[in-house]
């Protein structure tokens, strides 16, 4: 399968954006980076492969209109191979959870919060600026959150607030 339809589904710059802003949120911050943080970054991007797996199936009629080219509208890929990888990255994601300390009921949370935000009977998505608002939750905040709690981590105000503003702008 080509490049592009993968992009399409798993939308990595996602993960790349969580990635450098968590980091460099906790370099900032002189937060020393552990192994448990590292793989907690790499759960939370997995459960963001996850989430736009489900998306892109969840979008797929309002993709055969205004994103006809999609690898689901275009039949490209089937939607059950989608929904079996989004399963999978949700699984991946809640086994990583265990290994991470306390992990376990914020992924779920987070899980919850993607699906409730993408599945068409809750459809959180269709609300003024939620793109933005979800954008700076689900790829900055949740997961910094969940890292200031879980490893006890004392970050400033400042490199927050002005991440989330930045954040706000350009997120989805």
């Amino acid at each position: 399968m080509e490049k592009k339809i993968w992009e399409d589904i798993l939308v990595p710059q996602y993960v790349v954006l969580l990635f450098v802003n968590i980091l460099s949120t906790l370099v900032v911050s002189n937060v020393v980076i552990t192994s448990y943080i590292f793989l907690t970054l790499i759960a939370f991007g997995l459960a963001i492969f996850g989430f736009n797996s489900f998306n892109m199936i969840f979008d797929k009629e309002i993709d055969k209109i205004t994103k006809p080219e999609r690898a689901i509208p275009s039949g490209k890929v089937k939607e059950s191979l989608v929904k079996i990888m989004g399963i999978m990255f949700f699984l991946i994601a809640i086994g990583i959870s265990f290994i991470t300390q306390s992990l376990f009921l914020p992924m779920l949370v987070f899980i919850l919060i993607t699906l409730f935000y993408t599945h068409p009977k809750i459809y959180l998505k269709k609300f003024f600026i939620s793109s933005s608002l979800f954008g700076v939750l689900l790829y900055y905040l949740f997961p910094l959150i969940t890292l200031s709690f879980l490893y006890n981590l004392q970050i400033p105000k400042e490199p927050i607030v002005i991440t989330t503003t930045l954040l706000f702008f350009i997120a989805p």
